[in-house]
């Protein structure tokens, strides 16, 4: 059960991504964030952040993990391994997140692609079987 709960945060949070990149609901804040965020971050502007999805993913994906560390079990007796480790597991959800974003948006536009393609083809097809003969259903000779 902790997997799968797992699972659908980080699912969660990449929808996230997606609303803060690309919704309607959230234009709203991506202008205010544009045109009040002025702060500077390895030398690019943080207000470019939400036209992003690695950006946005990575920033949510770290500011997300306390979400994620609901989800894991207690610590063990390897208690000073798990302090340790908790620092470079907010980068390593950052680094995910920002991942499975790119690749979710990859995969819709392949999808999109495919789709209009199909679509187009389907509607040749149509054009064809209404006019078998094609052009030459005028021609007379």
């Amino acid at each position: 059960m902790i997997v799968i709960a797992f699972v659908f945060s980080v699912i969660g949070l990449v929808g996230l991504t997606f609303i803060v990149v690309e919704s309607k609901i959230a234009d709203g804040c991506r202008k205010w964030w544009k045109d009040n965020v002025k702060f500077k971050l390895f030398g690019h502007h943080l207000s470019e952040t939400v036209d992003c999805h690695q950006c946005a993913g990575f920033w949510i994906g770290f500011l997300g993990f306390p979400v994620l560390l609901t989800w894991l079990p207690a610590p063990s007796e390897h208690m000073l391994w798990n302090f340790l480790m908790l620092p470079a597991m907010f980068f390593i959800s950052g680094f995910a997140t920002s991942f499975l974003s790119v690749s979710a948006r990859a995969a819709l536009d392949w999808l999109t692609l495919n789709i209009d393609i199909s679509l187009d083809d389907l509607e040749q097809n149509d054009k064809e079987a209404t006019n078998p003969l094609g052009d030459q259903a005028g021609d007379t000779d």
